[in-house]
């Protein structure tokens, strides 16, 4: 009986566990003040990284949770090129604790690998 106690507690604390948190911010204006607060996310997200230059008021941040697929849609637009140009709005994704610190996130081949398939799929 106390094992069966135990396995229910324990189970009750799995999806936490599992649970991706990520920076949270909405239009900063420097990465900085984008990494002061952090968001938990659904199971269905990942974490991500927007970064809007604008014409004449410099670079905006966005971070936190958006739903995977969309995610690895939207930074399959991105361009090497035209995320240096302004004006231009490029997304990043990554899927580990807090990965979403830098101005821009790391693509490790695997998931640039597994975005295009997704994409062409």
């Amino acid at each position: 009986m106390f094992f069966v106690i135990v396995l229910s507690l324990c189970l009750l604390h799995i999806p936490e566990v599992w649970s991706l948190e990520c920076y949270a911010c909405d239009s900063g204006w420097t990465n900085q003040l984008c990494t002061q607060k952090t968001t938990t996310c659904q199971s269905d997200e990942l974490c991500s990284n927007t970064l809007e230059r604008k014409q004449f008021e410099g670079r905006l941040f966005t971070k936190g949770c958006m739903e995977r697929q969309l995610c690895y849609d939207l930074q399959s637009l991105n361009d090497r090129k035209t995320c240096r140009d302004t004006p231009s709005v490029c997304v990043y994704c990554c899927d580990s604790t807090l990965c979403n610190q830098g101005e821009t996130t790391r693509v490790f081949f695997p998931i640039l690998l597994l975005s295009i398939v997704i994409v062409l799929v």
